[in-house]
């Protein structure tokens, strides 16, 4: 009895991050980025990007705060280096990184849609300079 060839979707589940896409089998043979998908590769999956709220849920995973309290620990953290930075300070965790305001000198810019040169204000952005043990620690693997 003769078969037909049946492409059917794949679907891959990333385990504990409750994503799930649909692919087309064909489209496997793809790079990952080529695609858009959130992962580096196939080879290894826990390359992903973290929400702010998966992020809570480790923070109370592994202090043994509820859900709530990591939550309110993790927007004190934001909400204090925004405040210090918004105040021209530093925040300093010596081995994992600094975060800095740096200011950005006005410029002249080129309109993509009509190729008018505009003029692009002074500013200041947020910056943040990896320390040591984290290099080392992402570096290492």
């Amino acid at each position: 009895m003769p078969t037909d060839d049946v492409t059917l979707p794949v679907e891959l589940t990333l385990s504990g991050l409750g994503t799930t896409t649909r692919r087309d089998p064909a489209s496997l043979s793809e790079s990952p980025s080529d695609r858009g998908d959130t992962f580096r590769s196939f080879t290894n999956v826990l390359e992903v990007t973290m929400t702010k709220a998966e992020f809570i849920d480790q923070i109370a995973e592994q202090t043994g705060l509820s859900k709530k309290d990591a939550g309110a620990a993790v927007d004190a953290m934001l909400g204090t280096i925004t405040n210090t930075l918004r105040r021209g300070g530093d925040v300093v965790f010596t081995g994992f990184g600094k975060f800095t305001v740096q200011a950005r000198a006005a410029r002249m810019g080129v309109n993509p849609r009509t190729g008018e040169k505009v003029q692009i204000a002074a500013t200041k952005v947020p910056k943040f300079s990896a320390g040591s043990q984290l290099k080392a620690s992402v570096k290492g693997g």
